[in-house]
C-alpha cells in the first residue's frame, strides 16, 4: 500500500464514523501491519477494548488519533514510508501505535517531573517482507526555553528520551537515554537535573557527556519516594562512566552521590 492509499483510506474514517475497530479497520493491503497491529499485546497496559472514539484523522500526518473509550489513555495510529517527505507513490513499510502514559501507575510520574507527552509506543516495520516489532516509551525533555517561537516549537526547544521495553508489563525499572547534539551536551545535562530543582554537581564541570541516561527506580514498599539516577559515559577521566544518585532527606531536598565507574 502507498501513501496516497493510506491517505485515501483515512479520509473515509472522517466523522460522523464513530469508531474505528483495530486492527480490523486496517487495510487489507498492508498484509503484515494488519495482522501487526495488535492492541492485545498492550491489554496488561491499560485496561482498553480495540475501538477508538472521538476519532480525528489526519491525512497530512497519515496518522488517525482519539480516545480508546472513557477514563482510557489517549491512542494515536501513525504510518510511515522510508522516505521522510512521504510522496504518495512511496510504499508504507511501518506503523506505529502510541498510547498516553498520563494515566500509568508507574510512569505518569514522568509527567510530575516536568517531561512532556510520556507515551508508550509499539513500532511495527516490515524489513524483508518480515514484521520487526519494538515497545519504548519516550518523552519530551526541554533543553531550552526562549528559542524563536514558531508553529511547531512554542519558543521551546525539545529532546526525545527514550526507553527500551519488553512486552511484559511487571517492569518497575526504566532507563531513558538521549544523545545530545553536538554544543547541546551541558544544556542537556542542565535539563535533566533541572527535572529535580537541581544543578549538575561540580564534578560534573569539565565532563561532556555523550549519552545521558535517567534510571528510575521506585521506592521499597512503604516509602513515599523514588530514586532517580543520572550517568552518562565521557570520554575525559579516562573514559569511565560517571553517575549522579540521588536521595530524597528527611526536610524533602533532592542530595547527589557522584562517582566515577571504571575507566580510572
Amino acid at each position: 500500500m502507498t501513501v496516497g492509499e493510506i491517505k485515501e483510506w483515512l479520509k473515509t474514517l472522517s466523522p460522523p464514523t464513530p469508531e474505528v475497530a483495530l486492527p480490523d479497520g486496517l487495510p487489507d493491503e498492508l498484509g503484515e501491519l494488519k495482522n501487526a497491529v495488535n492492541l492485545d499485546a498492550l491489554s496488561d497496559w491499560f485496561a482498553m477494548s480495540s475501538t477508538l472514539t472521538m476519532m480525528v484523522p489526519d491525512t497530512a500526518n497519515l496518522c488517525v488519533t482519539g480516545i480508546i473509550v472513557r477514563e482510557t489513555p489517549n491512542l494515536s495510529l501513525w504510518f510511515f514510508s522510508d522516505d521522510e517527505a512521504n510522496p504518495d507513490d512511496a510504499p508504507v513499510i511501518g506503523v506505529q501505535v502510541g498510547l498516553a502514559l498520563r494515566k500509568h501507575p508507574v510512569l505518569s510520574v514522568l509527567g510530575a517531573l516536568g517531561l512532556r507527552e510520556a507515551t508508550l509506543v509499539h513500532e511495527i516495520r516490515v524489513v524483508d517482507g518480515a514484521a520487526v516489532r519494538e515497545l519504548y516509551a519516550q518523552a519530551a525533555l526541554v533543553v531550552d526555553e526562549g528559542v524563536e517561537e514558531d508553529e511547531e516549537n512554542n519558543g521551546e526547544e525539545t529532546l526525545l528520551i527514550i526507553c527500551p521495553l519488553d512486552f511484559a508489563t511487571g517492569q518497575k525499572s526504566y532507563a531513558f537515554a538521549v544523545e545530545p547534539e553536538a554544543g547541546k551536551e551541558r544544556r542537556t545535562a542542565e535539563a535533566l537535573f533541572g527535572l529535580f530543582g537541581a544543578t549538575p554537581p561540580p564534578a560534573l564541570e569539565d565532563v561532556t557527556p555523550r549519552r545521558l541516561t535517567l534510571t528510575y527506580e521506585p521506592g521499597e514498599p512503604g516509602e513515599e519516594s523514588a530514586r532517580f539516577r543520572i550517568a552518562f559515559p565521557t570520554k575525559e577521566k579516562g573514559g569511565g562512566e560517571l553517575v549522579a544518585t540521588s536521595e530524597r532527606q528527611a526536610d524533602g531536598t533532592l542530595t547527589w552521590t557522584v562517582r566515577v565507574d571504571g575507566g580510572l
